[in-house]
């Protein structure tokens, strides 16, 4: 019995997740599909069983790969209802923190992108502890797989549209 191009494209998620630990099965297929066909263009493969063959010859086709899957759409406060909904937790969270005399406070953000939600996060904290930010010892660990994304994350160089759902306050406050 042959094995469909389906069967084939099941085989390249899996060989994708063993070979660098990312977890296309997070993804939809039809997005799937439409990105994978992109880098298959490129090098000329016509199935996906050809295309695991390109993975397998030129390991290095995994970052042009998952930076393919990867767009990092993202702005300050991006979401502003989540960010609503998150700044009365830290100061419960700071509350408690407080009262137990544990004086540190360590965020991940796990899929920071260019930086955003990480710098959104210590504006928020700063608000969350006022004059008190000096009590704490904060620490905001970013990460994420583009490597790209994270060095203009240090970079910490933003356009104005980046910060669209911030205050003229904030900006002035928050930003040089």
């Amino acid at each position: 019995m042959q094995r469909g191009e389906d069967s084939y494209f099941e085989d390249l998620k899996e060989k994708i997740k063993r070979d660098t630990a990312f977890d296309c099965h997070q993804y939809k297929d039809a997005y799937l599909k439409r990105r994978f066909a992109i880098r298959m263009r490129i090098h000329g493969a016509r199935s996906y069983q050809d295309y695991m063959k390109v993975l397998d010859t030129h390991p290095e086709e995994y970052r042009e790969l998952i930076d393919t899957l990867t767009i990092n759409v993202t702005e300050f406060m991006r979401d502003p209802s989540v960010y609503d909904a998150f700044f009365p937790l830290l100061r419960d969270m700071i509350s408690i923190k407080r009262r137990e005399g544990d004086k540190r406070i360590k965020i991940w953000s796990a899929g920071c992108s260019t930086g955003e939600e990480p710098y959104s996060i210590a504006i928020l904290l700063n608000k969350a502890l006022g004059k008190g930010f000096g009590d704490f010892s904060v620490r905001i660990i970013a990460s994420d797989i583009d490597e790209g994304a994270l060095r203009k994350a240090r970079e910490g160089l933003y356009k104005r549209d980046a910060l669209k759902n911030l205050s003229e306050n904030e900006i002035r406050v928050y930003f040089t």
